[in-house]
Parts: C-alpha cells; structure tokens; sequence
C-alpha cells in the first residue's frame, strides 16, 4: 500500500495493490509518513474501502486530535474483543463524532449528561448478578 494521503498520525488514506482507495488505521501509523510512503502493514489495525461509502472518514478524522482517535480504537477494540464480535465499519464514523462533541461541549463548559445513566446503572447491576450466578 502508498500512501496518498496522512491524516493524522493514526490515519492513512492509502491505495491498495488493487489500486483502490482505503483509509487504514492503527497507532501510529502516519507519524512522520509523507506521500507515496510504502505502508508497513504490522500497523494497520483496520482497514476501509472508500469504495463503499466510507469517504467521511477522511473528513471527521482530519480534525481529531490524536488522543481521540486513539480513544476511539481503544473502545471499539475492547468492544470487540469483550463481545466476541466485528463493528461495522459506520461505528468508527460515529463514535469519533459523538466523543469529539461531547469533548468539545466539556471543554466549552457545557454539561455532559447521559439521559439513560439510570437504566444503564440497573442493567449492569442486573447483568453483574446474573454472572455472579452463572459462575457460583
């Protein structure tokens, strides 16, 4: 893969050997990279076809800093690795934006409150004590 386009330091837009165009994520993967760099693919964590729709990545990931793409990566993996299962790839679009917001009302002094914390406290509570059952 050459690069065509650093993003940010987690965030390539790439052409692959098929000649398509991707955008790749992983730590670190754009630091210090330039145009028409080769990709090592050991960093690539994830990789998006800008054929399917996906050209918004480039435009909510330019902006981010890098602590929050790497925030983003951290809680999509834990996610998958905890419920054994694959996001789409829109998940990745949609946790930055929303994060990015609501990072940005905090620093702007506006309060950030979860209207469902209640219900969300009540289900861990119950899924807490049905796993407590299932392993006794």
């Amino acid at each position: 893969m050459r690069i065509v386009k650093v993003i940010n330091n987690n965030v390539i837009q790439a052409v692959d050997a098929n000649s398509e165009e991707v955008i790749v994520m992983g730590r670190g993967i754009g630091f210090q990279k330039k145009l028409k760099d080769e990709l090592e693919l050991s960093l690539i964590d994830k990789t998006f076809s800008l054929n399917d729709g996906n050209s918004s990545f480039s435009e909510i990931y330019r902006d981010l800093p890098t602590e929050e793409v790497e925030l983003v990566l951290d809680i999509i993996q834990l996610a998958e690795e905890n419920l054994g299962q694959i996001f789409q790839s829109n998940l990745y679009i949609t946790l930055a934006d929303h994060l990015h917001f609501a990072i940005e009302r905090y620093k702007n002094g506006f309060e950030v409150t979860n209207p469902l914390a209640w219900e969300i406290k009540k289900c861990i509570k119950q899924s807490t004590k049905l796993e407590k059952r299932r392993f006794n």
